[in-house]
């Protein structure tokens, strides 16, 4: 039965991958902007898609396996899991950087302070793609990020006024604001106006080897 999602639910979505057998997550949040009768399909599978047409140009031992996801507010609902769809894995000829460093992609809302700002870190850059920590420009793996943050804007951040049946929109969830322990509270979400590739790359120190995330 399709799990069905009414306007200002919140969720969590976490994308899971593995690069060169090390455990990877990014966590990202939602919040549903109108009546959505498919969580799964109007959601889950368009984010995926826009994975899909990212990962080709992450290295041969980045796989994308599957994106756990469920609703924090107002109510706790139960854990979903869903697999990828198709190939996950990456096809860059080249060595990987290693699981530590991150492309980061910043978020913005409209409002200022850090509990309104995020980012997002994604493991699996091609190492030759890089000088001295930066990616450089015009390079392969930089306009896929490009177009993958568009792909995401698209679906999940430019939805119209008013907005169509079946959309939610992605953004930023404060645990100072709303509160560290589910079920999330509204007041801890701000929506996203933009998505935007930093060419620096950055540290995520749990994806070190024998640590995870």
């Amino acid at each position: 039965m399709p799990e069905t999602s009414a306007p200002g639910d919140l969720w969590q979505v976490i994308i899971q991958s593995t690069l060169e057998g090390q455990h990877c997550e990014n966590v990202l949040n939602f919040r549903t902007a109108t009546p959505i009768d498919d969580f799964e399909l109007r959601i889950i599978i368009a984010l995926i898609q826009c994975f899909a047409a990212f990962v080709p140009h992450q290295p041969t031992g980045f796989t994308y396996n599957r994106v756990v996801w469920k609703k924090t507010g107002p109510v706790l609902g139960v854990e979903h899991i869903t697999n990828w769809q198709g190939d996950g894995g990456g096809d860059a000829t080249g060595n990987a950087l290693p699981s530590f460093c991150s492309a980061v992609v910043s978020m913005r809302s409209n409002l200022g302070g850090r509990s309104h700002r995020g980012r997002i870190y994604i493991a699996g850059i091609p190492e030759d793609q890089v000088d001295q920590s930066i990616m450089r420009s015009g390079t392969d793996f930089l306009t896929a990020l490009t177009q993958l943050c568009l792909c995401i804007a698209t679906k999940f951040i430019n939805i119209g006024d008013p907005p169509p049946v079946n959309t939610a929109v992605i953004g930023i969830y404060s645990r100072k604001l709303g509160g560290a322990i589910f079920p999330y509270q509204a007041i801890g979400f701000t929506p996203a106006v933009s998505l935007t590739p930093v060419v620096e790359l950055g540290t995520t120190r749990s994806r070190k080897v024998g640590h995870g995330g």
